[in-house]
């Protein structure tokens, strides 16, 4: 059994303030100028990881043997809470660099605390990233509907960038901040944002957790959070090998122990399946053979039946994931597919 403590890093300590203005918002730098804090409580406040670094002995003296550290992947907004993830790649200036973070596992570890990320996996947000055209609501509807009808039956071309489907729209990558190995256009849903999405022609919000596809279109393929932040087509094949080979990095480099899949319910059901196969048999190579992964999961009850097994068999078997998963979830063979 572990006792997790969960950091909010800009909130919890600043212990180097050299770094607290290298990524904030444009909109914080003016209000910093003229001092008037009309939204102090969306400013960055200047928490980093020297300051967890400062605070590891308090958080063991509390009886904790895990911390849980929220997202520090660079985000081209400067957003405080680190959901708006642009890079996968590099940690954000704000909060340190990329050895700072590999020091502060290292001293957890010294002392008897695991280390668990929270990772980003639903989508991607980067100044001037956009739809070129923005979706309507009929073309919002047909692409998440198209989209859901090939994830339960089958039908879809995970090697050639998904379902088929001429709703999808078009997004800008030129002049924007997001990196280079996320510019395909296959890599996205491209179906617009929740609020286009109106099956049966109701809004979605008014739709019955109990029925599945329905729902979880609603879940799972719009922009469901903020229309900046563009959904990722978690079916592609290609897009799961390359993300999922970014989350090893970290294992491998900073030595963490664990990650927290931010909204895990907003992806497909075979991408948590093969991050977490491919995460763990990765750690257990590494010599760790608990690595620890946990997805979160805030939906109905109904709905949470897709992720936890109490479904029927004969929907299970569409989801994709229950096979994939197999006896390597524990790292005991080498996934070959």
């Amino acid at each position: 059994a572990e006792v997790v403590y969960q950091v909010f890093v800009d909130r919890f300590a600043n212990g180097d303030l050299s770094n607290d203005l290298k990524n904030v918002p444009d909109w914080q730098t003016d209000q910093l100028k003229t001092g008037q804090a009309y939204d102090l409580y969306k400013w960055r406040h200047g928490g980093d990881l020297q300051g967890v670094i400062s605070r590891l002995g308090y958080i063991k003296d509390l009886g904790a043997t895990a911390i849980w550290l929220s997202p520090i992947m660079y985000n081209s907004g400067g957003e405080y809470d680190g959901y708006s993830t642009t890079d996968m790649t590099k940690v954000d200036p704000n909060f340190g660099n990329d050895l700072l973070f590999r020091r502060l596992v290292s001293e957890a570890h010294k002392i008897g605390l695991r280390v668990i990320l929270d990772v980003v996996i639903n989508h991607a947000k980067a100044d001037g990233f956009k739809y070129a055209n923005t979706p309507t609501i009929d073309e919002a509807t047909s692409c998440t509907l198209d989209a859901e009808d090939a994830y339960w039956n089958h039908t879809i071309d995970k090697s050639e960038g998904g379902w088929s489907s001429g709703n999808r729209s078009e997004l800008q990558f030129e002049d924007s901040k997001l990196p280079h190995y996320l510019r395909s256009p296959d890599f996205f849903a491209r179906c617009g944002a929740k609020d286009y999405f109106r099956p049966l022609g109701i809004r979605a919000n008014s739709l019955d957790p109990n029925n599945n596809t329905a729902f979880e279109a609603y879940n799972l393929w719009p922009e469901w959070f903020l229309a900046e932040m563009i959904e990722f087509n978690t079916m592609h094949r290609g897009f799961q090998e390359l993300y999922t080979n970014l989350l090893l990095y970290w294992i491998a480099y900073a030595d963490i122990d664990g990650f927290r899949l931010d909204a895990a319910a907003h992806v497909s059901a075979d991408f948590t399946a093969y991050i977490s196969v491919h995460s763990r048999y990765y750690a257990k190579q590494l010599g760790k053979d608990n690595f620890y992964l946990i997805g979160e999961v805030l939906l109905p009850q109904a709905f949470r039946y897709l992720y936890v097994g109490n479904i029927p068999q004969s929907q299970i078997s569409a989801k994709c994931a229950a096979h994939a998963m197999c006896k390597m979830l524990e790292g005991d063979c080498c996934p070959t597919e």
